[in-house]
């Protein structure tokens, strides 16, 4: 199978051995971005991008002539994403689809994401805060700032998941880097992913998005790229 993840709600992912296990709800925005990185696994820390500044969060709001909620912009700040690569991962993971609030926009605006007819006054100010850019069918995550919640929009389908808060979202879905691994590893010699190929084809996806997006999220991959191959390549030849 394509996607490989674990799903845990208020848990962290053990990315290093597979393993769950409880932890306390963190409060400060820099204890949320500590549990969501731990999840993730340490060896991953370099791939987090910096926090957006306050002049971008006004400016951003300015944009959209839309308030991001308190919370949210909280956590932009210490935090922009990470840009994983998402074909061999959960579709919405933070991880993979948070952009910069640089780059946000109204879902109105977007031909793919726009409801069908007029929009309703809750879906009016939707905003597009992420993208799986890694699948050919736009997967886009929304958020819709009166009530401060996530949406997983399949442009495919057409259906608009729930996912709770903002933080909800950041801290519920973790790739599982293990699984992933294990699925590089036991396709060998059988014509299955290979790191090689998953480094690569996010590159492809990057270079073919619009030029504001990709001024800003393939400089970033070019500077983790190289760690990132390493990293996986390592948990592939040294299962834990």
């Amino acid at each position: 199978p394509d996607l490989v993840f674990c799903e845990q709600r208020f848990f962290a992912c053990g990315m290093a051995t597979g393993k769950s296990r409880k932890k306390a709800k963190p409060s400060g925005p820099k204890d949320v971005w500590e549990m969501i990185k731990g999840q993730m696994g340490n060896e991953w820390d370099f791939m987090w991008r910096a926090g957006n500044s306050a002049t971008e969060l006004d400016a951003a709001e300015a944009r959209l002539g839309v308030k991001i909620p308190p919370r949210v912009r909280e956590l932009m700040a210490v935090h922009a994403g990470a840009g994983f690569p998402g074909k061999n991962a959960p579709e919405f993971a933070a991880e993979v689809t948070l952009w910069p609030v640089t780059l946000w926009r109204l879902a109105r605006d977007d031909e793919h994401a726009r409801a069908e007819g007029e929009p309703t006054e809750e879906e009016r100010d939707d905003i597009i805060i992420g993208q799986n850019i890694d699948h050919e069918d736009a997967r886009y995550s929304l958020l819709r700032p009166a009530a401060g919640t996530v949406l997983s929009l399949n442009t495919d389908s057409g259906d608009a998941e729930p996912e709770g808060s903002f933080e909800e979202w950041l801290t519920s879905v973790r790739q599982d880097v293990e699984a992933l691994s294990k699925q590089i590893r036991d396709g060998r010699g059988k014509g299955g992913i290979t790191v090689d190929a998953i480094v690569k084809a996010h590159r492809e996806s990057l270079e073919k998005l619009p030029d504001a997006q990709k001024s800003v999220l393939l400089p970033h991959w070019k500077k983790v790229e190289g760690e990132y191959t390493e990293v996986l390549t390592l948990l592939v030849e040294e299962p834990a």
